[in-house]
């Protein structure tokens, strides 16, 4: 598939909203008719989560809660940052329609929890839809996503500020990462990512006799800017029954942040059946394919041991 030149952006960490509330009140929540609008407050996100699990919980680590008379999904927990806030309201506010996701109403912090309030996508997840499009719509799916990962691929870092690390500079949060003994980051460069992922994270420096495999981590690629969980639960398209089928968002971006740029590819691939059809067939066509997957798998391993 050709890949039509764009021009790229330039994504610095300094334009970043920073602070731990941040609401948007240019944002279309609060410009639509039929206002005034208020977003709900943290004890009616926290009371609409036990509604809608059937169960009341001391706490959580993420979850979305649905509010369909606001256009609402709030997302929460423990696990959540703003840095997915931050990530949504970037490629909305940088490559606008070219990568759809939501968009971000805002964000804040209640105790040991975050709560970014974000647009409600109408559609089906491409997992739900799947097994019943077409061998056509498929490929026109695999089509969309690959315009879309161009635009992705678009954003750049200061060219003085390279770094492996989540969209501000700071740890990696891809789950790979979960259980590492050595915060995951962020890192000056590639090759001390992959001396940092060769490890298992224990964060050991790389001994005289590194494993074999590590060679096969190639240092001298690309930095993008990856979403890091391109499962197709994380792909909303139109409702069934809805034609032609299209692209409505790609969401979940918790994990997203500046990796190689194999990563993409690696996680996309790991996340399914390997001989899924969806990664043999698919995600080549949206996804340039990378030879390292292998040592990438050996050395992930690692990290659910």
């Amino acid at each position: 598939m050709t890949s039509i030149p764009r021009d790229p952006v330039r994504l610095s960490v300094s334009i970043l909203p920073s602070d731990e509330r941040k609401i948007f009140q240019d944002s279309s929540f609060f410009t639509r008719g039929g206002g005034p609008h208020t977003l709900p407050s943290p004890a009616q996100v926290r009371a609409a989560a036990d509604v809608q699990e059937n169960k009341k919980v001391p706490f959580r680590q993420s979850i979305a809660v649905r509010f369909p008379s606001l256009n609402l999904i709030v997302k929460y927990g423990n696990m959540i940052t703003n840095a997915e806030g931050q990530c949504l309201w970037a490629i909305r506010h940088l490559l606008h329609n070219a990568v759809p996701v939501p968009e971000v109403y805002g964000w804040c912090r209640d105790g040991n929890d975050v709560f970014i309030y974000m647009e409600m996508i109408h559609g089906d997840t491409l997992e739900q839809r799947w097994d019943g499009l077409t061998a056509e719509e498929k490929l026109e799916v695999c089509q969309q996503l690959h315009g879309i990962m161009e635009n992705l691929r678009r954003l750049e870092q200061d060219s003085g500020a390279k770094f492996i690390g989540n969209i501000n500079r700071k740890p990696l949060l891809d789950i790979l990462f979960a259980g590492a003994r050595h915060t995951p980051g962020p890192f000056p460069s590639i090759s001390s990512f992959h001396d940092y992922f060769h490890t298992g994270g224990k964060g050991s420096s790389p001994s005289s006799s590194p494993d074999p495999y590590r060679v096969s981590l190639p240092d001298n690629v690309p930095i993008t800017f990856t979403h890091s969980d391109l499962h197709r639960s994380n792909i909303i398209v139109t409702p069934a029954g809805m034609h032609p089928v299209r692209v409505l968002a790609l969401i979940d971006w918790h994990q997203s942040g500046w990796l190689p740029a194999y990563w993409e590819y690696c996680k996309a691939s790991f996340s399914s059946p390997h001989e899924d059809k969806w990664v043999t067939e698919c995600v080549p066509k949206f996804l340039e394919k990378w030879d390292c997957y292998e040592a990438w798998s050996y050395f992930q391993m690692a990290y659910w041991i």
